[in-house]
């Protein structure tokens, strides 16, 4: 008998206080990533012996790193340490040959048209906000 899978398709709507959340869980973790990454680099060019830390030792890091930035404690603690752990496996298929060396995460660009303002004032369903089409 074959076993048949099912999958669903759903969209979020969460609340502005969510978003927020995100947002800066979103910031944190990416702050977290090129702080680590930044030390690493700077330990390879200080000691070149040693390879990187590991994720248990960037796992210990991170207490450092709230007290130095405290804004770290207001989000969940687990995503700092998937943060790390997604940065130690990044090390690991460099070393291993199956990617390329971990690059700094950057915010994403939003993803809109620019616009002129002679285009957006003949429609007048279109809004602009910083020289951006919404």
């Amino acid at each position: 008998m074959a076993t048949i899978l099912k999958g669903f398709k759903l969209k979020l709507y969460p609340t502005t206080d969510q978003q927020i959340l995100f947002r800066r869980t979103f910031g944190c973790t990416r702050f977290v990533w090129n702080q680590l990454l930044a030390m690493q680099k700077k330990r390879y060019k200080n000691n070149p012996e040693k390879w990187f830390i590991s994720q248990f030792g960037m796992d210990k890091l991170l207490p450092l790193l709230k007290q130095e930035h405290p804004w770290l404690k207001e989000i969940d603690a687990t995503a700092l340490q998937m943060a790390t752990a997604q940065l130690a496996d990044a090390y690991i298929r460099f070393f291993k040959g199956q990617n390329g060396f971990p690059h700094f995460r950057k915010l994403p660009m939003p993803k809109v048209t620019p616009v002129s303002m002679s285009t957006a004032i003949s429609k007048s369903w279109m809004t602009i906000i910083s020289s951006y089409l919404k």
